[in-house]
């Protein structure tokens, strides 16, 4: 199954005592849309992604929370696609939807 969504607005928490269990919760709308879990750095293997409650949960390393929180404040519009074989995952991308122009700040999305 393609799973696709919309990310409209997301929540995140910094959990200070486990910092493993840093999420940020993906949203289209008010449907929650996809988690994302981030993992120490030190970790030998990522936590497999899974299909749970009627979407992705995603495991990251956690040097990546800067460029995702990044491209969630910064970027739009931002889709989540992931490839869902029962609660299986075998990709998943968090991107924008077209081709973007060169250059910070740009304010004309392309035709």
């Amino acid at each position: 199954m393609n799973y696709n969504q919309n990310i409209t607005r997301y929540y995140y928490g910094i959990n200070a005592v486990y910092p493993h269990f840093t999420t940020i919760f993906l949203y289209n709308g008010n449907k929650l849309a996809g988690r994302i879990y981030f993992e120490p750095s030190n970790k030998p293997k990522l936590t497999p992604h899974r299909f749970e409650s009627g979407h992705p949960v995603l495991y990251f390393r956690q040097s990546m929370m800067v460029q995702i929180v990044d491209m969630l404040r910064n970027e739009a519009p931002i889709w989540l696609w992931a490839i869902v074989n029962g609660t299986q995952i075998s990709n998943a991308v968090l991107g924008t939807d077209y081709a973007e122009p060169i250059g910070e700040g740009e304010q004309i999305r392309p035709n």
